[in-house]
């Protein structure tokens, strides 16, 4: 829950228009090393490691190419679906995410709301045909369908961290298969 918490509140911070963000959760192996920036520029993912010694990047454009630290890698069939495959998932983990978190926004702004209804009926309790128990089953019915969105939105939650667990896997394979990427060590 960690890692989505994190992302979540990454991306809500950021405009619709570009992703950038930073990603140094320990408890994930997405990059194994703290310093690695992620943006989106132009279709193109850009990983930049800024290390103690170096600034490394590695750009995947939307044509699914890899360029590491300027070069252009030259890519066989298998490596070439492997980066492909990375990229889409990527690009759908930051649609996804970003889906959650206007679901989780207009969650929020329903629970706020429920808070002012309350107050509101309160007042209501003035009147001779509404009494304490009219405000409880109101306010229960009322809760159930913010609890209701709020278990969906877990549940979307929960598969996002399945696919987040499924992109670290195709990292390390993209590592294993890449020689370049494997020198990198942080990617």
């Amino acid at each position: 829950m960690k890692r989505f918490l994190t992302l979540m509140a990454v991306l809500l911070a950021l405009p619709a228009a570009a992703y950038t963000f930073s990603y140094s959760d320990n408890d994930c192996d997405l990059f194994r090393e703290e310093g690695v920036d992620i943006d989106y520029e132009d279709g193109s993912l850009i990983f930049t490691y800024d290390g103690d010694d170096c600034i490394e990047t590695v750009v995947i454009t939307e044509d699914y190419e890899l360029i590491v630290n300027g070069r252009h890698v030259d890519l066989n069939r298998r490596q070439q679906k492997l980066v492909e495959d990375y990229y889409e998932d990527f690009m759908d983990i930051a649609e996804f995410a970003k889906e959650i978190g206007i679901e989780g926004a207009k969650i929020g702004a329903k629970g706020a709301k429920l808070g002012i209804t309350a107050i509101a009926k309160i007042f209501k309790l003035l009147e001779e045909d509404y009494d304490t128990e009219d405000l409880e089953e109101d306010m229960d019915r009322e809760s159930e369908k913010l609890e209701r969105a709020a278990r969906k939105l877990e549940r979307k939650a929960e598969k996002l961290e399945d696919i987040i667990d499924d992109i670290e896997d195709q990292q390390r394979t993209l590592r294993r298969s890449i020689p370049e990427l494997r020198r990198l060590g942080w990617f």
